[in-house]
């Protein structure tokens, strides 16, 4: 899947550089038209909102048991039950926190907060083998798990979740716009280099995490962490103040791209104020997504089947066919493109199918 995002960056890049436009809006009007920018932006909205509630429940998964804890002593107190529920933490962090940060006008203005939260994710790492050498393999780790699949529904789990977990294109032309000396080969190495740097790093959280918890993982591995919160456990605490930071200033990258979709494509007179309007809209569905839905394994499914199909493979491939010179989806200059496009599709269907059981599933 990092093979793949890099192609796909480089895809966008290409296509950015042979029409000129700077957004995923204005690439598709001006390859396929209006009619087809409609169809295509509720596949970006789609995975923005989905992202964004799935950041949220993170943020909330992170910070609940750090609250529970510290008012433990109290539990009917007003103030832990504001600081303990998803419907009213959630609240207070969007209304406190990242609501007015995803109003700025500029992705360059929160580089310092993404600093921050890939430091999180480093010291999630961290937390990770900290526990593996402390409490060693869980009596439940199936060897047999480990390598292989335990259904085909699993297997096409795994590979929305990876769609998810490396599908950044959102953001992409406006990134590349806004790099300092920019050109494909520049973007081509940060793109190679933030595919090995977060390979690397899902591997080190992953695989120490299925060897510490076996089959009693939950959806989110901070559920099972914050059983190692009462007993005073520092590296773990930081951890969860650390992971929650992180999401904290990632949700801006997820609602910031709605905005641009949007004004983008209806083009109103007052930008500013509408754009202001659609933020608040944005950060009201994810709130109502994380309360009806909140589990990030569910979640990422979905997106990674619905959206990040579209986004990650069958949009780049079908960008570079439309600038390619015979335009044509079975030449042979374009065999690189159509494999993506047909991937994408096969993810699409099949992935939509699997998350539609899962919801079903989980409202059971």
């Amino acid at each position: 899947m990092a093979v793949l995002n890099v192609f796909s960056l480089e895809m966008i890049v290409k296509t950015v550089e042979k029409t000129g436009k700077t957004s995923y809006a204005t690439i598709i009007e001006h390859l396929c038209g209006r009619k087809v920018l409609y169809g295509f932006q509720i596949a970006m909205v789609v995975f923005c909102l989905g992202s964004s509630a799935s950041y949220l429940v993170t943020v909330v998964d992170s910070l609940a048991p750090l609250f529970n804890q510290l008012t433990i002593d109290d539990p009917n107190a007003w103030y832990h039950i504001m600081l303990t529920s998803r419907y009213y933490l959630s609240l207070i962090m969007l209304g406190i926190v990242m609501y007015p940060i995803c109003l700025v006008k500029s992705l360059g203005s929160l580089r310092y907060l993404t600093i921050v939260s890939i430091l999180g994710i480093f010291w999630l790492a961290i937390v990770a083998l900290y526990l593996l050498g402390s409490n060693g393999i869980s009596e439940n780790f199936d060897r047999g798990h480990a390598y292989a699949p335990v259904s085909w529904i699993a297997c096409i789990e795994g590979v929305t979740t990876y769609i998810f977990g490396f599908c950044n294109q959102a953001n992409m032309p406006e990134i590349y716009m806004e790099m300092s000396n920019r050109s494909p080969k520049k973007l081509r190495s940060v793109a190679v280099w933030s595919a090995v740097i977060c390979t690397a790093v899902y591997f080190i959280i992953a695989i120490p995490f299925l060897l510490v918890f076996g089959s009693d993982a939950q959806s989110s591995v901070l559920l099972n962490m914050a059983d190692w919160i009462p007993q005073g456990d520092v590296v773990v605490i930081i951890g969860f103040i650390w992971t929650g930071t992180s999401f904290i200033g990632t949700y801006p990258f997820m609602v910031y791209p709605v905005r641009v979709a949007l004004i983008n494509t209806f083009q109103p007179k007052r930008a500013d104020f509408w754009g202001v309007v659609v933020v608040t809209i944005a950060v009201v569905i994810s709130y109502l997504i994380d309360i009806a839905l909140p589990d990030v394994s569910i979640l990422m499914g979905i997106v990674g089947a619905i959206a990040g199909s579209i986004l990650c493979f069958i949009a780049p491939g079908y960008f570079c066919i439309s600038i390619s010179k015979s335009k044509r989806f079975f030449a042979a200059e374009n065999w690189l493109y159509a494999a993506f496009v047909i991937l994408g599709c096969i993810t699409l269907v099949g992935g939509t199918a699997i998350s539609v059981y899962q919801i079903l599933e989980f409202a059971e």
